[in-house]
């Protein structure tokens, strides 16, 4: 009865030969690796090589001593870095698009009070010479709706800017001012091929495609002269790029700079490179009257 009243809180059946034994407890069975097979006796000795403790965890214990722990690369702090990034990029294309808006427009609008036009043509010089690089960009990359017709703030910007300068400078000023409109027009002319062949390598290189060095030199080039091409066409005249000393030669040298040093110097430093390179070049142009060889 003892013996039973023992058995009982554990769930061991009662003894069949009464009190005064001890109850027998089963023995666990030896573990043999040839029951498991060759995977059971794979299984052990991975268990056995596996190291005891876990390196990334010893290192981010190591690490936390030593930094805050706020200071520690954690999955969401890179996600964050790398979405501040993104904005971050995001916002130097957009100040870099506006103000090569801004230069290319009122390098059209001085061409429109130039041949002597209505507010409606400069306007609309102004506007092509905008955003039309960035138009023939777009469609060269697939990218459709272009974004100046998604997004209309380039277009608007560029109207306001060209019917600005109009006012401000009628026809009847042209005369008098005629060497500062020359200068003025050189300046925003340079200004707006350096941004743009740089702002189109960078959209060439965020489409997706294949952006190799062929590519990407020859997207900023039609995104840096493709506006003015077109303003020279509407106005009567031989297109710059094909007589004007050093135009499209610059901003191919500033595409090449642009995307080589992109890997090397980051983002950047490697569109602020490319797009002085093509200033300096064009107003060093300008003033040393260098040009390529012409057809006699």
């Amino acid at each position: 009865m003892g013996d039973d009243l023992f058995r009982q809180p554990f769930g061991l059946p009662p003894s069949p030969e009464g009190e005064g034994k001890m109850p027998t407890i089963p023995q666990p069975k030896a573990f043999s690796f040839r029951e498991g097979g060759p995977k059971g006796e794979e299984a052990v000795l991975r268990q056995r090589a596996k190291p005891f403790y876990d390196t990334s965890e010893l290192m981010r214990t190591l690490t936390s001593a030593v930094l805050p722990y706020s200071l520690l690369p954690t999955p969401y702090s890179l996600k964050a870095h790398r979405e501040e990034d993104g904005l971050r990029s995001m916002h130097i294309l957009l100040a870099l698009e506006i103000l090569g808006t801004v230069a290319f427009a009122i390098s059209g609008a001085i061409v429109g009070l130039q041949k002597r036009m209505d507010i409606f043509g400069v306007c609309i010089l102004g506007l092509t010479t905008a955003v039309g690089g960035g138009v023939l960009r777009d469609l060269i990359l697939n990218i459709t709706p272009p974004a100046a017709f998604r997004n209309p703030t380039f277009a608007v910007t560029a109207v306001v800017v060209s019917a600005v300068l109009f006012i401000r400078h009628p026809h009847a000023d042209i005369g008098n001012m005629g060497a500062v409109y020359e200068k003025l027009l050189l300046a925003m002319d340079s200004v707006g091929l350096g941004l743009f062949t740089v702002t189109g390598i960078h959209v060439a290189k965020a489409s997706g495609a294949e952006a190799n060095l062929f590519l990407q030199t020859f997207v900023g080039v039609l995104t840096g002269v493709g506006g003015g091409l077109l303003r020279d066409v509407f106005a009567g005249h031989t297109p710059s790029i094909f007589v004007k000393h050093f135009y499209a030669c610059a901003s191919i040298i500033g595409a090449w700079a642009c995307a080589l040093l992109w890997p090397v110097i980051g983002e950047s430093a490697s569109m602020f490179v490319g797009a002085a390179a093509i200033v300096v070049l064009r107003l060093l142009a300008a003033h040393y009257h260098w040009s390529l060889p012409r057809a006699e």
